[in-house]
C-alpha cells in the first residue's frame, strides 16, 4: 500500500517503462526517499556510515548508536537489471545491487550513500536486524557512547564542512517527497 501511494504522489521520472524493472526501480526511489519497505540501505563507506549514525545524535534523547557491518559474503546477490526478478519472488534476505541510477530518481543518494540495499523478508521488517537469525550470524555491532561522539565530530569537521547535510536536498521537491514518504510512514505504522 505504501508503494502505491508512494506511486500516487511521485511525479518522478524512470529509466524502464514497465515490469519487473521499473517496479524495482520505483521501490528503490520510495526506500531513497525514507519510505518504509523491506530494503535496508548499506553503504561502501565507514565514514558516510559514521556520519550517519551520529547526525543529529543530540535530537535523539539516547545513551549510544551503532554502525552495523554486514558480512554479504554468504547471501544471495542480485545485480538489476541485469537479472530481472519479481520483487515478491525473494523470500530469503538477498543484497540487491541496482545499477541504472538516473538523476531525477535518487541518483544524488546513490551518489553519496555508495552501497547497496539487503531485500528482507516482510515478516522480518518489524524486528530489529540483530534479532533476525539468519542476519544476526552476519552483522557486527560497533557501539558509539554518547561521550564519544563529540569527538567523532571534530575528526569529520577537520575533513568535511559538518553544517552542511550528508544528505543534501537539491530542490524542493525532495524535500516535499521526502515529508511525503515521513507521513506515510506514520499513517500505515
Amino acid at each position: 500500500m505504501l508503494v502505491e501511494e508512494f506511486k500516487k504522489y511521485s511525479h518522478l521520472e524512470y529509466k524502464f517503462d514497465d515490469g519487473d524493472n521499473l517496479d524495482w526501480e520505483i521501490r528503490i526511489a520510495a526506500r531513497e526517499h525514507g519510505l518504509a519497505n523491506s530494503l535496508m540501505d548499506w553503504s561502501n563507506s565507514l565514514n558516510i556510515a559514521i556520519e550517519f549514525a551520529i547526525h543529529n545524535f543530540e535530537s535523539k534523547n539516547i545513551d549510544y548508536t551503532s554502525i552495523w557491518i554486514l558480512n554479504k559474503s554468504e547471501i544471495d546477490q542480485i545485480r538489476i537489471p541485469e537479472e530481472t526478478i519479481n520483487f515478491n519472488q525473494i523470500t530469503t534476505p538477498t543484497i540487491i545491487q541496482f545499477t541504472p541510477y538516473t538523476e531525477t530518481t535518487y541518483y544524488k543518494r546513490k551518489f553519496i550513500q555508495g552501497g547497496f540495499f539487503l531485500k528482507q523478508p516482510f515478516q522480518d521488517i518489524t524486528n530489529p536486524l540483530n534479532l533476525n537469525s539468519f542476519c544476526s550470524e552476519h552483522l557486527t555491532q560497533i557501539i558509539i557512547p554518547k561521550d564519544a561522539v563529540g569527538g567523532i565530530w571534530k575528526k569529520i569537521a577537520s575533513k568535511v564542512n559538518i553544517d552542511l547535510s550528508a544528505m543534501p536536498v537539491n530542490n524542493t521537491f525532495d524535500e516535499g517527497l521526502d515529508k511525503f514518504c515521513e507521513e506515510l510512514n506514520k499513517n500505515y505504522d
